[in-house]
C-alpha cells in the first residue's frame, strides 16, 4: 500500500484565518472582524441562559454550511480534548464537538452519542480501546494530539455506511484493519512533515514540534488532479482512497495536502474488502447489506432461536396484545423487544444491561435502539428464511 502526496491550491476557511490563496499552498493570517456578532449566551434574571439558536443555520457558524468545524465521513481520528477559544470573551463554556460534529459530554470529552456500542448485526465483541496518534491537533491545547477510532467505532462506521460484507468477516479482521489504518496515517503525517521542512527550510524535528493538523476529510469518490492524470493519461491504477489534510503552520497560515492511497499487493488479504467498498462507492452502486439469501444451516438456527424466544416471551406478547393506552403499549413493546433480544441478540442485550448501570440517558437510549434494530434485522432474516426454506417451518 502506498500513498501519493501533493499540495493543492485552494481557498480555505479556518477558525483562526481569513480567506486567501497562494501559489504553492494556502497561506492565511488571523484577522478576526472587530464587528463580529457576539454568540455568547446571555444570562437571564432567573439564572437560565438565552442563546441565539438561529446562528446554527448561518453560513459562518462553526457547524453551518460553510463552517470551520471539520465534518468528514471518513476521518482518521476524533477530537478528545477541549479546544482553546482564543477569540471569545464569553464567561461561560460553549458546547464542544468532535470531528464528526457530534456534541461532546463535558464530563469526559466523549461523544454523547454512543458510537462504541455493538452494531445491530454484530455477533461478537470488538475492542473499544483507542490509541493516541503522534499528530498534533490544531485549535486545541498545546501538546494535544488526535486520537484514532477504536475497532468498534471503525466497524460501526462501516455498518452505518452499508459497507459490511454479507459474511460479516470484518468482525474478525477489524483490529488488523485499524492497526493498518493508524500506521498509514502516521506514515502520511511523516511525509507531510518532510514537505513542511522543505518549505520552512528547517530541520524536520523542529517542524514536527510546531506543525499541527487542523482538519481533514476523506474523499474516496473524488479523483485528485494528479490521480486523474496518472490514470487516464499514463494508465496508472486508481487510488483506493483519498484524504485532504489541512495543516496549521506556526505563523498561522494553512496548507492543504492531498494524499492519494494506492493498492499494494502485499496487503491484499486485508485491504481487498475496503477497496471493493470504495470501488462500489465510486460506481454509484448501492452497497447496503440487503438480505438476499439464507443458507439452510442459518435457517435452522433462526427457527430454533425464534422458537426459544417466543416461548420465553409469552407474557410480554400477551401484555402487548392486551394493552389499551399508548403508554401501556409502548412499555409492552419495549419489554417484548428486550425479551426477544436476550435470545436473538445476546451481545446487544448484554451491552444494554451494562449501560443501564451508568445512569447515562444518551447511552441507554442508544443501547435500546441497538437491541431494537438487531431484533428487527433478525425478524427480516427469519422472514427470508421462511420464504426460501418453507419445509423447515412446517
Amino acid at each position: 500500500m502506498g500513498s501519493g502526496l501533493s499540495k493543492h491550491e485552494d481557498e480555505i476557511k479556518t477558525p483562526a484565518t481569513k480567506k486567501g490563496t497562494v501559489e504553492d499552498a494556502d497561506r492565511t493570517t488571523t484577522n478576526p472582524s472587530d464587528n463580529e456578532e457576539s454568540k455568547c449566551p446571555m444570562k437571564l434574571s432567573d439564572g437560565s441562559y438565552r442563546y441565539d439558536w438561529g446562528a446554527l443555520f448561518r453560513k459562518d457558524f462553526p457547524h453551518g454550511p460553510n463552517g470551520s468545524r471539520p465534518i468528514a465521513p471518513s476521518d482518521p481520528a476524533t477530537q478528545t480534548s477541549t479546544p482553546e477559544n482564543t477569540t471569545s470573551g464569553c464567561p461561560v463554556k460553549h458546547q464542544e464537538y468532535n470531528v464528526y460534529s457530534q456534541p461532546l459530554d463535558p464530563t469526559n470529552n466523549m461523544p454523547k452519542v454512543a458510537n462504541q456500542l455493538p452494531a445491530p448485526n454484530q455477533t461478537r465483541p470488538i475492542s473499544t480501546e483507542r490509541v493516541a496518534s503522534s499528530i498534533l491537533k490544531g485549535g486545541a491545547k498545546e501538546g494535544t494530539t488526535w486520537t484514532y477510532p477504536s475497532p468498534q467505532m471503525f466497524y460501526n462506521a462501516l455498518a452505518r455506511k452499508g459497507k459490511l460484507s454479507e459474511e460479516n468477516e470484518e468482525e474478525e479482521m477489524m483490529e488488523v484493519v485499524v492497526a493498518l489504518h493508524n500506521d498509514m496515517n502516521e506514515k502520511s503525517w511523516k511525509k507531510v512533515l518532510q514537505w513542511e521542512a522543505v518549505v520552512a527550510d528547517k530541520d524536520e524535528d523542529a517542524v514536527a514540534k510546531e506543525t499541527k493538523l487542523l482538519k481533514f476529510q476523506g474523499r474516496p469518490s473524488d479523483l485528485s488532479p494528479k490521480a486523474w492524470f496518472k490514470h487516464y493519461l499514463l494508465g496508472h491504477p486508481l487510488p483506493f482512497d483519498r484524504h485532504d489534510w489541512v495543516v496549521l503552520r506556526p505563523d498561522g497560515s494553512t496548507a492543504r495536502y492531498i494524499l492519494d492511497y494506492y493498492y499494494n499487493e502485499l496487503d491484499e488479504s486485508v485491504w481487498q474488502s475496503i477497496q471493493a467498498s470504495v470501488a462500489q462507492s465510486k460506481s454509484g452502486q448501492p452497497s447496503g447489506n440487503a438480505i438476499s439469501s439464507i443458507s439452510e444451516q442459518e435457517a435452522r438456527r433462526l427457527v430454533e432461536e425464534f422458537s426459544a424466544a417466543t416461548q420465553k416471551c409469552q407474557k410480554q406478547r400477551t401484555a402487548l396484545n392486551q394493552c389499551t393506552s399508548e403508554e401501556e403499549c409502548t412499555r409492552a413493546t419495549m419489554d417484548l423487544t428486550i425479551g426477544m433480544g436476550q435470545i436473538l441478540c445476546p451481545l446487544q442485550h448484554q451491552t444494554l444491561l451494562q449501560v443501564l448501570q451508568q445512569n447515562d440517558d444518551f447511552t441507554i437510549e442508544a443501547a435500546l435502539e441497538r437491541v431494537s434494530e438487531c431484533v428487527t434485522l433478525k425478524s427480516q432474516q427469519h422472514a427470508v428464511a421462511k420464504q426460501q426454506h418453507p419445509k423447515l417451518f412446517s
